[in-house]
């Protein structure tokens, strides 16, 4: 699979993706009319654009679908399922993690970050089976070693007193996990700074719905656009990417050899592609890893075959050489 093709598939999986969503919240009351409807919608978004763009595509997407009557029904489900389990994964996570401590594990944060990636995944159903599978399955989780798709959450590990880390949130049930891998991170005397988008998607944690998530306790938050990514690395020892809409942004970079500031050892990516085109490419396993690894993983990919990556300075029309 060549870079064009990746785009491609990622973006018809996103259309199949949107399209799950309004079917499996009205699989009764929606008229097969109204969904053929929405299908063109969706398609005339991904069609306007003058060339694949993965990013703009998912945003592009998620505001229409968020604003149908199904989509109103689908995210407010899975807010009220998620604000339901965060006290119930808490209390579990920390009942697992004890454990491990008393019994000398270590590699705690690589363990849950993998954790945490392992539930970032696109696709969730509104009754959140994916999540309570999750729940019974955290002591095998924890008791793994951190498998090499999700190495790079060693440089959390490394972290020493005083150094800065921003977290930019996403879907609403990762703050399952993400605030027990927060309160691990906070007992090695880090700063710790949540980021959220102005760009808001109604299943993202905004900055107007994160008191909901973070109760009482007093974070540094931050909001930004998604143009600040690329330079927002500068103001950070790690910056933890757990929002799709910047994940697909840093993968459009990534594809469009757009370098610039992102693809070094500060922005890692906390995420599931399993069962995606993404994990067809870089593997179906949850996935912690910096995004210059990830640009490293795909060329070597693209090496052993699949497909030559694009010279630098490449232009789509332009002749080879």
């Amino acid at each position: 699979m060549n870079y064009e093709e990746l785009a491609i598939s990622i973006i018809h999986y996103l259309i199949n993706h949107f399209i799950k969503i309004l079917k499996t919240t009205s699989r009764t009351s929606m008229k097969k009319t109204n969904l053929i409807n929405h299908y063109k919608n969706l398609l005339y978004m991904v069609f306007s654009q003058e060339k694949p763009c993965i990013h703009k595509t998912y945003y592009f997407l998620a505001k229409y679908v968020e604003k149908t009557i199904e989509g109103k029904k689908y995210y407010a489900q899975r807010e009220a399922r998620t604000l339901e389990l965060i006290p119930v994964f808490r209390k579990r996570l920390g009942e697992e993690l004890y454990l491990l401590k008393l019994h000398g594990a270590e590699s705690i944060i690589s363990r849950t970050s993998f954790l945490l990636a392992g539930i970032n995944k696109l696709e969730i159903n509104p009754d959140l089976d994916y999540i309570l599978e999750y729940l019974d399955k955290i002591n095998k989780i924890l008791l793994r070693p951190v498998p090499p798709k999700a190495y790079d959450s060693r440089l959390l590990e490394l972290l020493s007193p005083g150094s800065k880390i921003g977290v930019i949130l996403g879907f609403s049930y990762t703050w399952l996990v993400t605030n027990v891998l927060i309160e691990e991170l906070n007992k090695k005397s880090v700063e710790i700074e949540l980021i959220t988008l102005k760009e808001r998607l109604e299943d993202n944690i905004s900055r107007e719905t994160i008191k909901r998530y973070i109760g009482s306790k007093d974070f540094r938050i931050r909001e930004i656009t998604l143009k600040d990514l690329h330079s927002l690395g500068n103001n950070y020892d790690i910056l933890i990417i757990l929002n799709y809409y910047c994940i697909f942004k840093i993968l459009d970079d990534i594809l469009e050899n757009n370098d610039k500031e992102q693809l070094n050892d500060k922005y890692l990516l906390v995420f599931n592609p399993m069962h995606t085109p993404i994990g067809e490419t870089l593997g179906n396993t949850p996935i912690v890893m910096t995004s210059k690894n990830i640009k490293e993983n795909l060329r070597k990919k693209w090496a052993r075959g699949d497909s030559n990556p694009r010279p630098p300075g490449y232009q789509p029309g332009a002749p080879p050489g």
